[in-house]
């Protein structure tokens, strides 16, 4: 009942009253006097409490805490069935619940089980659908979730940046995108030069450094630390499919991939450039285009390099970098990019994962298997609209399509002109020789 309530409640009113309690220094306002505090030591110039073994500073001292667990060599829990080892209490007893055989919690609609209560309650949510879009078709079970999809339809935007012109509806995505303008890490790795002010990210990179693998496949000799990891590897092993797409013969044991793949038959975009043409119904794929028309955010400093997207930016700076933080023991190949090294080291194994049923094709790569498997498809998912062209690959037709486009790439020393902007970078480096 109270859910119900609260549900009429976001759709008929405005998502933010005025608030009771504001901030003196800035345009932040709250309800809650315990909110205001908290805000309120963010304008606090000094620090309360610095960690004595780094630079890292915080004004909540339970922050300083978990910190502080970082730089502990000794470890208070330790495994007794594997070399597990940690000084948090909690990662500790989730990590025995990988050993006990037995779950605790099933579910009464399907055979998911789990160890983890919290995750069954999780689970639960997947077979209702309680929170319904009035705008749009949107539906979900999470009222989070439902809350910040309101946020989409509405035209103002609360948070800005006062750095630069970033602003967005959505709190942490505001907390998130100015820790990209501070230039001190509060998370360092003792094993290696990574740093990041990103919580989540040090964690995920500490288990690069971990010798134990917590997941291992019981089908082939794959092993991992990241649990999502796992999860999304065993659908390789999985025969049955659970998501067809009815208008093709499209299949996917992934619920994102499918919901991407039924994009392709949406004939209308829902996000159109105002700059040019460009036309998607991909959010995310939507912003990286957005980031061609705004000044470059992110500059190399030992080169003219520069880009919009961190990742790129990421990715660039390691091609700088001397020493090479993965190297490969059974060759001498060694890298900086995660991506490439894991791709590497399938070179050294000896079974192939991915076998064609058509042909005798067999790889360990399983976008090249995806490639290759249309091949032998007959029908044509991507289709000109100006001419009779057909392909199965989404980057093929793109390549088409420019041949339909005016030539917008002119070179300033010579009459040279292309649709293609891959293709003037390569001509005007005849005119550096």
């Amino acid at each position: 009942m109270h859910d119900e309530h609260y549900y009429n409640k976001l759709q008929e009113e405005p998502m933010y009253t005025s608030k009771k309690l504001k901030c003196g220094q800035c345009s932040y306002s709250t309800d809650f006097k315990y909110h205001l505090k908290g805000h309120l030591l963010t304008h606090s110039i000094s620090t309360y409490f610095k960690c004595y073994h780094c630079d890292y500073g915080t004004i909540n001292k339970n922050y300083l805490k978990k910190h502080l667990v970082v730089h502990r060599t000794s470890k208070d829990f330790k495994c007794v069935k594997c070399d597990y080892m940690t000084n948090v209490k909690g990662h500790f007893k989730q990590h025995l619940l990988i050993h006990n055989t037995v779950k605790d919690f099933k579910c009464d609609m399907c055979n998911y089980t789990t160890n983890i209560k919290r995750y069954l309650t999780q689970h639960t949510l997947r077979h209702t659908k309680n929170y319904k879009c009035k705008q749009c078709s949107y539906i979900t079970n999470t009222k989070h979730n439902f809350t910040q999809h309101l946020l989409r339809h509405s035209t103002s935007t609360y948070f800005k940046c006062y750095h630069c012109d970033y602003e967005t509806k959505i709190k942490n995505f505001i907390i998130r995108h100015l820790l990209l303008h501070k230039t001190s890490k509060d998370f360092k790795c003792v094993e290696c030069d990574y740093a990041t002010n990103n919580k989540y990210c040090f964690k995920r990179h500490l288990l690069i450094h971990g010798t134990y693998k917590n997941f291992k496949c019981d089908k082939c000799d794959y092993v991992t630390n990241i649990k999502r990891y796992f999860k999304n590897h065993l659908l390789i092993h999985k025969v049955s499919k659970d998501f067809k797409c009815d208008q093709c013969d499209y299949t996917a044991n992934s619920k994102d991939y499918f919901k991407r793949h039924l994009l392709i038959h949406k004939v209308s975009k829902d996000f159109k450039c105002d700059h040019c043409y460009y036309a998607t119904n991909d959010k995310s794929s939507f912003n990286r285009h957005l980031s061609i028309h705004n000044t470059k955010n992110f500059k190399c400093d030992k080169c003219d390099y520069r880009t919009n997207v961190k990742g790129y930016f990421k990715k660039h700076l390691l091609v700088h970098k001397i020493s090479k933080d993965f190297k490969c023991e059974q060759c001498d190949f060694a890298t900086n990019s995660r991506d490439y090294f894991k791709r590497h080291f399938l070179k050294h194994s000896g079974s192939k994962n991915f076998k064609c049923k058509i042909c005798y094709y067999t790889t360990n790569y399983k976008q090249y298997f995806k490639q290759h498997l249309l091949i032998h498809k007959i029908s044509k998912d991507f289709k000109c609209d100006k001419c009779d062209y057909t392909t199965n690959l989404k980057g093929h037709l793109k390549k088409h399509l420019s041949i339909h486009l005016s030539e917008d790439f002119q070179c300033g020393k010579c009459g040279y002109m292309t649709s293609v902007k891959k293709h003037l970078k390569k001509h005007l480096l005849k005119h550096d020789i």
